[in-house]
This record gives structure tokens, sequence and C-alpha cells, in this order.
């Protein structure tokens, strides 16, 4: 009777273990991709005993700090204080749109203040979608270095300027300074070819005005730039006159941006910009100039998309056999979700000698098999034996 009694307490524990992992994926993954839980103080100054009043303050307050704790997580400090006047118009003054709900926890009258202690629920995937949309780069990784290498040719110019090369005379172009102060203002670091320009090897001097991709990510890579701006600014008068001394000019930028490291193409625009003036000279340089800023707005967008990580999140069914040694198979699942890119795993189903997990994975099966092929087991290793677009199928083998 007695061994009969450790018998069943040995199965319950191990059904109460196996519960424990067969828990519904969908709540947890849900709450763990798309919000954020915190608690945060806030206080309200009691005015004319209008105790109603100050504890709406105090919450409105509270609920501030929760957004700003958030944002604080996801983007880093500088970004946030570079884009404050921009953070305030989407996120401070709309704080309804993106907290889905809050209790009171605690709440007192001290003084002339009324403070409550509020547990806010944060949609971040909210967060995290505004902000890529609105050109503020996700994490806590600086912005990459630029290097422009933009030809330009103004209106009185025979041929295009630039600054690469052993003749030129051109060393910052209008277009480039205005690309280079905008970009500058968003985090950007823009490098400074004039004090770079002697790093240069002779095969980069003697490139031509027309670079082609190989050429421009030596240069980039030379000066120790992450991306560079390739392209042209044409600036010319129009057709259009006013009275006998006043003209409208058009500045056209054409570019494209680059990595270093790949040589891959990850933006690139065309934009064009009028300008009216008497001066020619001051009228083409204002269209450069205008032209310049709307690529620099559009440029910063598309940049921080592509340094986004865009991957959507799949659902990957996962059979693992050899699950025997139970032990081994606790292993290969803290591995699992150890991962970059893993952000939940759960078991569906287990039987002899076999589990089913879900694994909740920031790109495809492929992708997953690809990774793990890359991992070291102590214990064993791993034959992935049957793939497809939303399935693994892995076999643990002993070492």
């Amino acid at each position: 009777m007695r061994i009969n009694f450790f018998i069943f307490l040995k199965k319950t524990l191990f059904i109460i273990f196996l519960s424990s992992l067969l828990l519904p994926v969908t709540a947890t993954a849900e709450k763990k991709l798309q919000t954020s839980i915190v608690n945060v103080i806030g206080a309200g100054r009691v005015c004319n005993n209008n105790i109603s009043k100050s504890r709406k303050q105090a919450i409105a307050n509270s609920l501030l700090s929760a957004l700003d704790i958030v944002l604080s997580d996801i983007i880093e400090r500088d970004s946030l204080i570079r884009n404050f006047e921009k953070l305030n118009k989407i996120f401070y003054k709309h704080t309804d749109q993106y907290i889905t709900d809050y209790k009171v926890l605690a709440e007192l009258s001290s003084g002339n203040r009324y403070i409550v202690m509020v547990q806010a629920t944060v949609s971040t995937n909210k967060v995290k979608t505004k902000l890529a949309n609105e050109g503020i780069l996700l994490g806590k990784s600086p912005l990459p270095k630029i290097l422009f290498l933009i030809t330009e040719q103004n209106i009185y110019d025979s041929f295009p300027k630039y600054w690469w090369g052993r003749e030129t005379t051109l060393l910052k172009s209008t277009a480039e300074s205005i690309m280079a102060e905008s970009m500058a203002g968003k985090g950007f670091y823009v490098i400074n070819h004039a004090v770079g320009m002697p790093s240069l090897d002779e095969d980069a001097i003697n490139y031509p005005m027309n670079l082609n991709d190989m050429e421009a990510v030596k240069i980039g890579t030379r000066l120790k730039a992450d991306i560079v701006v390739i392209g042209s600014a044409v600036a010319s008068k129009t057709i259009n006159t006013m009275g006998s001394n006043i003209r409208a000019f058009k500045g056209i930028i054409d570019v494209r941006v680059l990595r270093t490291n790949t040589g891959a193409e990850i933006a690139a625009t065309k934009k064009d910009a009028l300008s009216v003036n008497s001066d020619e000279i001051k009228g083409a340089k204002k269209a450069l100039a205008n032209a310049g800023q709307l690529v620099a707005e559009e440029l910063s967008t598309q940049i921080i998309a592509a340094l986004q990580d865009k991957k959507k999140t799949e659902m990957l069914e996962v059979l693992v056999q050899g699950t025997e040694n139970l032990s081994n198979f606790v292993m290969f699942r803290k591995a699992l979700e150890s991962m970059p890119g893993i952000t939940n795993v759960q078991i569906k189903e287990m039987n002899s000698g076999e589990a089913t997990i879900i694994v909740l994975f920031q790109g495809n099966a492929k992708e997953l098999a690809d990774a793990l092929m890359l991992k070291t087991f102590v214990m064993f290793g791993i034959n992935i034996n049957e793939l497809s677009e939303n399935y693994l199928k892995i076999k643990l083998i002993k070492s």
C-alpha cells in the first residue's frame, strides 16, 4: 500500500508538471506581445477643496508617467529628448489612445496635494507602430553614421561638382548641407568628409563623378560610415517669370541609400521643389534647399523603417521526437526560449516519446531551423528531418 501511494504521488506530480506546460498559448502570448503593465504614482494640487478635480489630475499625471516609462523602455533616452515636441503631440496629449485600462490601487490627500497609485495597461503594439510610422527608431541602438556622396550642379555650373577626387572644388553642396543638418537634428551622425578625405586611398581619390555602388561603399567604409547617401542635385531656371526680374527656380534631388557592410540598398527617393527670387543665385540655392529638406524627411523615415525589425511574428508548430529523456527535452525547451526572435514557447501536446510545441517566432520555419543548427547542446544533438513553411520536425539525438 505504501509503494502504491508513492507511485500515485509520482504520477500526480508528473501530471501537474505537464498541465503547467500545456497552458493556452494565445492569452499568454497576446499579453506578452501587446501590453505592458506598470505601477506609477501621480499627484494633483488641491485647489478650493475640490478633491474630485485634484483626483482626476493626479490620475492624468500618473498615466503620463506610465506612458513615459513604456516609451523609455522602447527607445533610447536621447531620442525621447530629441523628439520631445513630437512625442508630446503624438502621445502625451492622447494617453487614452495608448492606455487600454487602469485602476487606482491606493490614494490619499496630503496637505495641498492629492496622490494616487495607479496600475496602467499600455498597448505596446500601438506605441511601437506609431513610433515606426513617425520615423522614430525603436530600440536602444544609436542611429547610423551617414556619409553623403552627392553631386551638385547649379544654374551656372558647366558640370556637376563633387567632393571626392583630385580636381574637385566643392566640399559641401547646398543640398548636402540642408540634408545633413536636418538628419543630424533627428539623431543621425553625419560624417564630415572634409576632415576624413585625407584618409582615402589612391583608388578612392581617383574615382569618377558617377560612383557605382561598390565605389560608394568603399569610400563609406574608409570613412567609417554605416550608410552612404549617393545621388545628384540639380538646380535650374523655370519658364515662369513675374515682372522683369522675378523668376521661379526648380531643384531636383535624386538619391539612394546603401549599407556599407552589405552594399544593400535600403532607401531611395527623388524630390523636387520650387522657389521664387529676383536673385538667380539665391533662388537656385533656395530651390535646392527646399528639395533637400523634403529628401531628408523622406530618407529619415525610410532608413529608420529599414532598421526596424519588420519581421512578422509567426506561430510555428514544432514536433520534437526523442523526448524519453525528459531532462534533454527540458534543456532543449529552455534553449529554444532563450533564442533571439522567440517571443513565446508553449507545449501543445505530449505523447510517448514526442512532444508538439507551439513557438511564436519573428520569422519562418526555415529561419528557425537555420538558427537551431547553430546551437550547441551539451548532452544531445538535433536532427531536423522535416521542414515546411510553419512546421518543423526535430529529433533529439544522444551525444
